[in-house]
């Protein structure tokens, strides 16, 4: 068990489906060179996955998009 009773294997499991998930969003509205929307999706992918298993003050359907968003934005500036 990791973090707040969360497992290894549902952490991944979000981790892949939320980066089907944001690739495909991304390559809907934001279209771009394959390899950069796929490490997009890769990092809002991996930051929703970290916050749905580190957060519990917070209700994770508010935290995880609004943290992954976030770091989608800051990546975006990077790349």
């Amino acid at each position: 068990r990791l973090a707040n009773g969360r497992s290894l294997e549902g952490s991944l499991a979000f981790a892949a489906a939320g980066f089907v998930g944001a690739l495909w969003a991304l390559s809907v509205f934001h279209p771009g060179p394959p390899d950069v929307l796929a490490a997009r999706a890769a990092v809002a992918a991996v930051a929703g996955a970290i916050t749905e298993l580190f957060v519990r003050g917070v209700d994770d359907n508010l935290a995880v998009p609004v943290v992954a968003s976030l770091a989608l934005g800051a990546f975006a500036l990077v790349v």
